[in-house]
């Protein structure tokens, strides 16, 4: 109700209204660990999804059916380029190393 005057009086309020944050919604600190890229994701995957969600959030926003058409088209785009990738890649990685078990399956992981 009061408002604090001086400064020692707002150092005061900050502290305790931080103790009491602490005690009832304490810090919790958590380590996310980093998931691996993919070995065939490239730019251009990259540049087509983020063209995706741009289209999606403009057909979300307009409900257009031209909107929600021009988002299909990327989606399938997006789709067939990285079947595409994961395909050459995978088939690639399997020639590469039909001959040697073991360094086929160091490489997949």
């Amino acid at each position: 109700m009061n408002t604090p005057d001086t400064l020692n009086e707002l150092d005061c309020y900050n502290t305790t209204l931080s103790s009491a944050l602490d005690c009832h919604a304490p810090l919790i600190t958590r380590t996310i660990p980093a998931q691996p890229l993919v070995p065939w994701f490239n730019d251009e995957i990259k540049e087509v999804r983020r063209q995706r969600r741009k289209a999606d959030r403009r057909w979300c926003r307009t409900a257009l059916v031209a909107d929600l058409r021009a988002y299909k088209d990327l989606r399938n785009k997006t789709n067939n380029l990285m079947n595409d990738a994961r395909r050459v890649f995978y088939r690639d990685l399997i020639e590469e190393n039909s001959g040697d078990q073991k360094n086929y399956s160091r490489r997949v992981r």
